[in-house]
């Protein structure tokens, strides 16, 4: 698994002429196996003045967060609600604290049932996820300062 980049995807805009190419590249960037070529071609094909053009937004929003890792969600950003993008899930993330498995080799990890992850959140409130390595963290799937 590639690691996933949390971050900004479109910034400063509303605008659905911009907006659909930047999902749609977004989704292209995420999508494995092809799964929305065929959402991701129409995005690019429809005319942003179109009556379909804000549900073709919607649609893509939709898309993207489907393909999210774990504890991580696509959308606005608190306290901007033009800047789109990757972001981690706080509050989940604090449920998976309180209710995970405590790692006994690195107290600092906690597992996800739910999600099947290992969580570290260090004492300045860094967040990495990492896979599950046979009952022990892996290798990175994101992180977040």
């Amino acid at each position: 698994m590639a690691r996933f980049e949390i971050g900004t995807v479109s910034e400063g805009t509303l605008r659905t002429e911009d907006l659909l190419p930047a999902f749609a590249d977004a989704l292209q960037g995420v999508t494995e196996w092809g799964a929305h070529n065929g959402l991701i071609a129409a995005a690019r094909a429809i005319s942003p003045e179109s009556e379909e053009a804000g549900l073709m937004v919607q649609g893509l929003e939709y898309a993207l967060s489907e393909c999210c890792p774990p504890f991580v969600y696509f959308g606005s950003l608190a306290g901007d609600g033009a800047d789109f993008g990757f972001w981690p899930d706080h509050d989940e993330i604090q449920e998976a604290q309180r209710f995970g498995t405590v790692y006994e080799a690195d107290r600092e990890y906690i597992y996800s049932d739910d999600h099947g992850v290992w969580i570290h959140v260090n004492d300045h409130g860094n967040v990495t996820v990492l896979t599950d390595d046979d009952g022990k963290p892996g290798n990175e799937i994101w992180s977040a300062v």
